[in-house]
């Protein structure tokens, strides 16, 4: 009788150390926790904090990090074990506003009981991650004798005005979101502009595609886009894999479903394969592994072919120029700018 009568008061002290050690929590904005205000997406954002020596016994002690984003909840992170001082480094891959958590956690002696409790609570908050500065992309075009046939026979399109298209459109695309925090660069010049029937430099663009001499932003380009009209590439765009070149195919173009707007179906392509250049993936298209779109890192936009099959992801507005236009809004959705901001700044030279 005697022990269950003090298991009983065990019990009862327990849960009120439980329900009334808010006291022993004393938490703060970034007294003894610091970071910084800004990061640039896909940089990491690194913190410190001090767990007092004195206060604390370092065997018995150990901090937990904690992340919000957007006001959202508070998710662990972390854990760092011991006194003194501690950093935590973690890499921001979603634009916006992000808090950092620390709650310091100890044995605390009551009596003959210990409990492990939270002390002490520290909260730094409004740590923005943003889209890197002034990033400049340079695009080498290359195109051959059947793709300006094509263009020219079925839509009026002169080469000469290939390097305006391609830098108009991406820098109408994505100055849309980054304004001048990004530019694209293509000009008709000689090793900007090229002449490639027989796709030889193409092939070969990851050997050969230095800057001429004091020209551009970098020593090589950053982007390469093929124009090209071809029956058996059954597709409309590639991103070549492991590398940034691009195939656009204009004969497959006409047949997808832009309302016979071959321009802005041009345009489409070429900003969707760009891309897929600064990160993005198909990934959640294998399978139908994402009918909700939400994998960053889907890039392909949903539509019908002219027989009415849904080719492509799930999600309409990504990548796409003239959809973009429409009733859509947007030309990247919030995942993918994500993914394109983290990605963009190692993508380029």
């Amino acid at each position: 009788m005697k022990k269950k009568k003090t298991i009983i008061k065990i019990t009862l002290i327990f849960a009120f150390l439980m329900v009334n050690t808010s006291f022993l929590i004393k938490p703060g904005v970034a007294k003894y926790l610091s970071g910084p205000t800004m990061v640039y997406a896909g940089k990491n954002v690194n913190l410190s904090w001090y767990v007092d020596t004195v206060k604390y016994d370092s065997a018995d002690t150990s901090s937990l990090i904690y992340s919000s984003y957007e006001g959202g909840d508070w998710i662990q992170v972390g854990e760092k074990l011991g006194t003194g001082l501690k950093g935590f480094s973690q890499p921001l891959i979603k634009l916006g506003n992000w808090d950092f958590k620390v709650v310091i956690w100890t044995l605390v002696k009551f009596g003959f009981i210990t409990i492990l409790l939270p002390v002490e609570t520290e909260v730094i908050e409004n740590i923005q991650c943003v889209f890197p500065k002034n990033i400049k992309v340079d695009v080498q075009i290359m195109y051959d004798d059947a793709a300006m046939n094509e263009m020219f026979t079925k839509w009026g399109l002169i080469s000469r005005f290939l390097p305006l298209y391609v830098d108009s459109i991406l820098d109408d695309s994505y100055q849309n979101y980054w304004e001048e925090d990004i530019d694209f660069f293509a000009y008709k010049l000689p090793q900007w502009f090229i002449h490639d029937p027989y796709q030889y430099y193409f092939d070969n663009w990851d050997n050969y595609n230095d800057l001429p001499d004091n020209q551009g932003n970098g020593e090589k380009f950053d982007i390469g886009i093929l124009f090209t009209s071809d029956v058996n590439r059954p597709y409309a765009g590639i991103k070549w894999p492991n590398s940034n070149k691009v195939i656009i195919n204009v004969y497959y173009i006409e047949l997808l479903d832009w309302n016979n707007n071959f321009e802005e179906g041009l345009f489409s392509v070429i900003m969707h394969e760009v891309g897929h250049c600064f990160g993005i993936t198909g990934e959640g298209n294998v399978g139908g592994n994402d009918q909700k779109g939400l994998l960053d890192s889907t890039g392909d936009t949903a539509r019908r072919d002219k027989s009415g099959n849904i080719i492509g992801g799930i999600r309409r507005s990504v990548m796409d120029y003239y959809y973009g236009l429409r009733s859509y809004n947007d030309k990247f959705d919030q995942g993918h700018k994500n993914t394109i901001a983290s990605n963009i700044a190692r993508c380029v030279s």
